[in-house]
């Protein structure tokens, strides 16, 4: 089984991507939180700040299983001016891309 790569930025919904998260490890897989912003410190649209495992340009992706995108503003409006993530979510098309609540319009 591969990785699934749960993409954070500034202003995500916290309850979506932890809900998600939790359960996804819970059921063995293997999920990494990942950056878009510089930083690898992201801030929820609650003020919950969290060290995310690794930034996207540190990231080849290689055994992506599932791509989750998490809601909330502007977190969802950022992971879509990503034009990195854009591109693989792209890549991606033909296997799995998981988009909560306002990101369905991410890619």
């Amino acid at each position: 089984m591969g990785t699934v790569y749960a993409f954070f930025a500034d202003g995500f919904e916290e309850i979506e991507a932890f809900t998600a998260i939790d359960t996804l490890r819970r059921g063995g897989l293997n999920v990494e939180i990942v950056s878009v912003t510089p930083d690898e410190i992201v801030v929820g649209a609650h003020d919950v700040s969290v060290l995310c495992d690794i930034n996207f340009e540190n990231c080849d992706f290689f055994d992506a299983e599932l791509l989750l995108l998490p809601g909330g503003m502007p977190g969802a409006a950022t992971l879509d001016k990503h034009e990195g993530l854009r591109k693989l979510i792209l890549d991606f098309a033909a296997t799995y891309c998981c988009h909560l609540c306002c990101s369905d319009g991410v890619g």
